[in-house]
């Protein structure tokens, strides 16, 4: 069985949430910690949290509590944030616990299922010499599983492009992707301002989201 880490994106300055989005209340819990927890319940190990400065010191007190890795960094850019974490994955390359696969996993996704992570994990063993990603209709998003072939090029990226950015450096990778189908659309949008966020409550009071967040 291949060892699939996983990365949570937390870093950015929320501007146009303009509060720490990541700790917004939905439903009942800081929006990030569903995030966390649906990686825990996926099996995902071990969980890094990629976190850019004392804005989102809030997110360090969070991370101990639910016993994953949190890690800092100073830079601005998203591709600082993947450099960063990549560094965790190294280290841990150093020991007994190379990973094999990276999850990359957007905070600020809240209604992302366990089943489709798992759904993604599966289409990694399954195809462990590309990348698996969600999608919705044929679109890929996020979140994407890369090849342990692909970790010194995620080093490289450079700006403020995220993981993906991986693929200006690799193109054949990203035309060669797997992808796996979300349960739902929802499942695949990320909160930048208050608006995302009521209308992912809405959809999810609605039962569009409930059977992930295991509302009744």
């Amino acid at each position: 069985m291949s060892h699939i880490g996983c990365i949570v994106m937390a870093s950015g300055a929320s501007t146009r949430f303009g509060s720490n989005k990541l700790m917004a209340p939905f439903m009942g819990k800081p929006l990030i910690q569903h995030v966390i927890e649906t990686a825990q319940t996926a099996g995902l190990e071990p969980i890094v949290v990629t976190i850019d400065d004392p804005f989102h010191e809030p997110i360090l007190v969070l991370c101990n509590k639910l016993k994953v890795r949190a890690v800092t960094h100073s830079g601005t850019l998203q591709s600082d944030t993947v450099r960063r974490a990549m560094l965790e994955v190294q280290k841990d390359g150093l020991g007994e616990n190379s990973w094999d696969g990276a999850m990359f996993l957007q905070g600020d996704q809240p209604c992302v299922r366990a089943d489709s992570l798992c759904a993604l994990i599966a289409s990694f063993e399954e195809h462990p010499e590309v990348v698996s990603r969600l999608s919705w209709h044929g679109v890929p998003g996020s979140p994407i599983v890369f090849p342990s072939a692909l970790f010194d090029m995620l080093c490289r990226v450079q700006g403020d492009k995220g993981g993906s950015g991986v693929f200006l450096l690799c193109p054949e990778y990203q035309a060669s992707a797997a992808l796996v189908e979300a349960q739902c659309e929802q499942e695949l949008l990320d909160v930048d301002t208050p608006s995302d966020l009521n209308y992912l409550h809405s959809a999810s009071i609605n039962g569009l989201t409930t059977e992930r967040l295991g509302v009744d």
